[in-house]
Formats: structure tokens, sequence, C-alpha cells
């Protein structure tokens, strides 16, 4: 179970900060604009039993849950539950308490937050959820203060950590394909057990799928002049074509590289290329692996898997990434006027 705790104290009174926060309309104004939280459903007075529903972007994908309200203390604080949500478990604990402080007439406050959660990737999923909420329960706080304060001045910033700079990015890309090219070679030559074998085999499989998908975009993209933002982490577009629940939809966690449209001097042509260039690379570098363990020790039950595996990635990555992935954005590129 993860749980994170923040709080701001603010420049005006309890009952003020409580009204604020237990106005659900409030959630669309201080969280980040990039994760676009909107309420879809809420009552004008929270109490006991309230539903919010609301939506959200999440690491690139759009999810919708229903927050249900607990514990509610008028003027005091509240938790809302979520269910439905992208955790296996989350409660929102909110918490205000003034004193007195600065103001001309006294009155200042702290708000609380305490939120446990879980996800479905146990202790290093809920680490890495962690870190994503902090930043933004900063922000929230940031522009809590800002709007109860009117204070014009104050800046609220967001440092998202799912963005990854270009350079950082390539360099990770570059390395884990590199690894994923070497493990089969010392794998053979160190004459290791089937099972062995069958381990790093299937480590030098994952590198080699899922690190140059975004490596060769970003190569073919640049020769044809596709300029790019940044790398970013995200969920794979696959979930809405497979319609995975919500709370498994982190299990299809990507590696994804932002367009730079207006720096970008390509063609239809050239964009469907670096589309195209994605896939086709996951798609059949991981034969790497059993060609060369075929090579360097010759066949066995290792080379009839991971080539078993790689044809089956094959045939199911040319239909998904035509109808929904790559492939169907380079189509589109080649016939958009």
């Amino acid at each position: 179970m993860g749980v994170v705790s923040a709080s701001v104290e603010v420049g005006v009174d309890a009952d003020t900060a409580f009204r604020f926060i237990a106005n659900p309309k409030n959630i669309e104004l201080v969280y980040p604009e990039t994760l676009r939280f909107r309420v879809l459903e809420a009552p004008a007075q929270i109490s006991n039993g309230s539903k919010i529903r609301v939506e959200a972007r999440l690491l690139g994908q759009r999810f919708e849950w229903c927050s249900i309200v607990r514990d509610y203390e008028e003027g005091r604080g509240f938790t809302d539950e979520a269910i439905g949500s992208p955790f296996l478990v989350w409660r929102h604990r909110h918490t205000v308490r003034g004193f007195r402080g600065g103001n001309d007439d006294g009155s200042r406050c702290v708000v609380e937050d305490r939120i446990e959660f879980r996800t479905i990737l146990g202790p290093i999923g809920d680490w890495l959820a962690g870190r994503v909420i902090e930043r933004i329960l900063d922000y929230r706080n940031q522009m809590i203060r800002k709007l109860l304060e009117a204070d014009s001045s104050r800046v609220a910033v967001y440092v998202d950590p799912t963005i990854i700079g270009l350079g950082r990015g390539a360099l990770l890309c570059a390395v884990m394909t590199i690894l994923g090219l070497l493990i089969p070679v010392y794998a053979a030559c160190a004459n290791l057990d089937q099972l062995l074998l069958f381990i790093v085999g299937g480590i030098s499989w994952l590198l080699l799928w899922f690190f140059t998908h975004d490596l060769f975009h970003l190569i073919v993209g640049v020769l044809v002049g596709v300029r790019f933002s940044n790398f970013y982490i995200g969920i794979s577009n696959l979930v809405r074509a497979l319609k995975i629940s919500p709370q498994y939809r982190i299990l299809f966690i990507a590696l994804g590289l932002r367009i730079d449209r207006e720096g970008s001097k390509a063609s239809g042509a050239g964009y469907a290329v670096m589309y195209f260039a994605g896939p086709l690379a996951s798609m059949l570098f991981p034969f790497y692996v059993p060609l060369q363990i075929l090579f360097l020790s010759g066949f066995n039950i290792v080379v009839l898997f991971f080539l078993t595996i790689s044809v089956v990635n094959l045939a199911i990555s040319s239909v998904l990434s035509l109808q929904h992935g790559c492939i169907r954005k380079g189509v589109r590129a080649l016939t958009r006027p």
C-alpha cells in the first residue's frame, strides 16, 4: 500500500478553505491542465455518501471513475474513495485545521491531504505512482493557495515526472537496445543451461521488443525531417482495442515520443515512414534472439520457443498496429491531403 501526505498553509480561515475543497467543481481549477480533470456529475453540496463522477487523462489515456464521500465532518474534513479508478485502492483524506496567524484578523489554516493507494504492479508500481501523485499534489496545493489568497502574482508550476528529455530518452533506448543485442551472444558463448538461457533470452527479447520501437521512430524521423519534443511514459493505445479494465491498463506501460509539429519539415510520406519504422523494429528485432542462439549453439528448445513467440508477436502486432497503432497513423499520413 502506498501513502502520500502533503499540506499547505493558506492565509484564509478554515471555513473558507473547507468550502473551497468541498466544492467538486473546484477540482477542475486546481489540477494540472495536462491531466484534463473534468467533473461529469456531482451534487451542489457534498455529504456522506455523495457520488462524484470525474474523468482525467492519465499516462496519455482517458479514465473515468466515481468517488464516494466518506467520513464527512462539516468544516473539518472528508474522505473520497474511488470506485473503478486506475488504482486497486484509492482513499484520499482531506483535512482543514485553522489557527491564529499573521493576517490582520489572525486567521490562517492548513489544508492537509493523506492518500492511501495500491496499484496492480505491487510495491514497484506503488512507488512510481507515489512520485507522480506527489508532484500533482504539490501543484494542487500551489493552486489552492493562489486561488484562496487571490494572489495573481503567484505562479503554480507542475513538473511532470513522466516526461523524459529527448537526449536522455534516446540514450536509454540506445543502451537498452545494445544490451539486448549483446546478451544472447554472451549467453550462447557461456554455455548456460537451458533454464538460464530461457531467462537471459527473455530479457534480451523484451529489451529488443520494447526499446527499438521508439529508437527507430527517432532515427528515421530525424532523417526524414520530423522533429520531436521529448520522450514520455504512457499507456499503449492497445488498451482501447483490447478493452482493458482501468486497474489493469498500467500493465501496458509504454515509452512514447512527442512530435514537434511546428518544428518538423517532413512530408506526408516522411511521417508515414517514421510511423512505420517503430512497429517494424519491434516486430523484427526480437527474431535476433532465436537466430543468434541458433547460430552460436545450434537448434534447441530455447530457439524454438523464442522463434515461436517472435512469429506470434509479428502476427498480432501487424494486425493491432494496422487497426489501432503506428501503422494506422502511417497510412493516414500517406492519405491525408
